[in-house]
């Protein structure tokens, strides 16, 4: 048999007394099984491995009987009566293409850290209680280990792959709704940073290094810029004024001019600010500080003042990271020195407070992912409810998926097979904003990059995925409405 075979059976006075759709056992959903009964004399029933052989070819297959006088459920109790063109089979021709293959289905749950336990509706015939997943949810990272080791087997052997991912910033403590952090210098100590030194602020292995040193176009004359904002130097390490010194000049020494340092903890605040938010950039200008057109914020760390202009230097850091993409662990805060300055201490605090020094970022959470191990629209599912006293939310449809701009860009070919993102919005009907971007031999890499990288706020596709078909976009309409009770027979 062939892809091209189309078989059809109908319109033969096929009857049939009753039709029984009975319930499936779990290892016959995870197999896609439709089990059930015909009773009829119409001799159908010897057509029952040709019509299999002919789905398993992907032909275009249809039969029916074309009456039917009693259509019963599970326990026998009629559901309907006297029914006309009841389909055996329906089976359209796939237009799929091996090559691209199928989307499998991921969908997820988050959980903050709560001091409650969680129990989760049967999947395919896996339930849990949470007697058995002891722990609650303080620390939702340390529950969510106990979860898959407990039943993640289990879980396996129904068809779903279960693991988890630590999400979401909680700065201070596991139960801190709080994502900024506070960088504080107090004023004279701002002012003993010198020409040279640098200044280091982040989150566990997410770290910006600002150079205290000028970075804008004129290197021999002018004024000091950071990121485009002006920094002035003087001579005294204090808040008492010194000489105005300009170590980005070629006649400048530290000999002759003497050494540069800071002389406005307003003017430095202001240059870190820049610094940072163009470090998050894609393409960063550290010249004039002004975002380039061809990139985009990669949604790290957003920056900002507190707008005092004689103050304390105090640097709001706000950790924009979305679920598993949020920065976490210790908390950088570093003054690198050069040869001629004291290392001065940055203080770190919580929020937008200069009180109660912390030191950690933690998880706010986890994302509990399920995973179908079949790719393909016909392995599509829903995820457990949630009870036992926890609250989490469903991570199960493309706006879920979507970023803060409420969008999604997907990669597709210029011609043939389209992207797995793509084909899987497709099929799902996705009514929201998104945006096809061909990868043709005549996009600049700068447009490509640019609104790839705008999903960089969205979900991981480890995450949320939605299943789809192998093949081209038409593929899962192509396919919509199959019906194979050829085990009825």
């Amino acid at each position: 048999m062939t892809a091209a075979l189309v078989v059809t059976t109908s319109a033969n006075a096929l009857v049939a007394q009753t039709a029984q759709d009975k319930t499936e056992t779990a290892a016959e959903t995870t197999a896609k099984k439709d089990v059930g009964s015909f009773t009829s004399t119409s001799g159908l029933s010897d057509l029952k491995t040709y019509l299999g052989a002919a789905i398993t070819a992907n032909g275009t297959v249809y039969a029916q009987f074309d009456s039917v006088d009693s259509v019963l459920n599970n326990a026998g109790t009629e559901t309907a009566s006297s029914q006309s063109n009841y389909a055996v089979v329906k089976h359209a021709l796939s237009d799929a293409v091996s090559a691209a293959g199928g989307v499998a289905e991921v969908k997820s749950i988050y959980f903050a850290n709560q001091a409650q336990k969680a129990d989760l509706s049967a999947l395919n015939g896996v339930a849990t209680v949470s007697s058995t997943a002891a722990l609650d949810m303080s620390n939702a990272a340390l529950w969510a280990a106990d979860f898959v080791s407990d039943y993640g087997t289990l879980y396996d052997a129904a068809g779903y792959t279960v693991t988890y991912a630590e999400a979401g910033a909680a700065v201070g403590a596991l139960d801190s709704a709080t994502t900024s952090i506070v960088f504080n210098m107090a004023e004279a100590d701002g002012e003993e940073v010198a020409y040279g030194d640098s200044i280091q602020v982040g989150v566990g292995g997410t770290v910006v290094t600002i150079p205290i040193s000028h970075n804008g176009t004129a290197t021999q004359t002018g004024a000091i810029t950071i990121a485009g904002v002006t920094v002035g130097f003087d001579t005294s390490s204090t808040s008492a004024a010194g000489s105005a010194v300009f170590p980005n000049r070629t006649a400048y020494s530290t000999t002759g001019s003497g050494v540069g340092f800071v002389s406005s903890t307003t003017q430095l605040e202001a240059a870190l600010v820049a610094y940072i938010n163009q470090w998050g950039q894609s393409v960063p200008n550290y010249v004039t500080g002004v975002d380039s057109t061809s990139g985009y914020d990669r949604k790290v760390f957003g920056a900002s003042s507190d707008g005092a202009t004689s103050h304390d230097l105090n640097l709001y850091l706000n950790i924009e990271g979305s679920y598993t993409k949020a920065a976490t662990g210790n908390i950088i805060a570093k003054h690198v020195i050069g040869a001629n300055s004291v290392k001065q201490t940055i203080n770190r605090f919580k929020g937008r407070t200069t009180s109660g020094a912390i030191t950690q970022v933690y998880p706010a959470g986890i994302i509990l992912r399920f995973a179908a191990k079949t790719a393909g629209a016909d392995y599509t599912f829903s995820l457990p409810t949630v009870s036992g006293g926890a609250t989490g939310v469903d991570l199960d449809t493309w706006g879920a998926y979507d970023g803060a701009d409420n969008s999604i860009y997907a990669p597709a070919a210029a011609t043939g097979n389209n992207s797995a993102l793509y084909r899987a919005l497709d099929a799902a009907s996705y009514a929201g904003t998104w945006d096809k971007v061909a990868i043709a031999t005549g996009d600049t890499a700068a447009s490509t990059a640019t609104k790839n990288g705008w999903n960089v706020d969205n979900l991981t596709d480890a995450d949320v995925f939605l299943s789809a078909d192998a093949g081209d976009a038409t593929t899962a309409t192509n396919v919509t409405g199959r019906v194979n009770r050829t085990l009825w027979l």
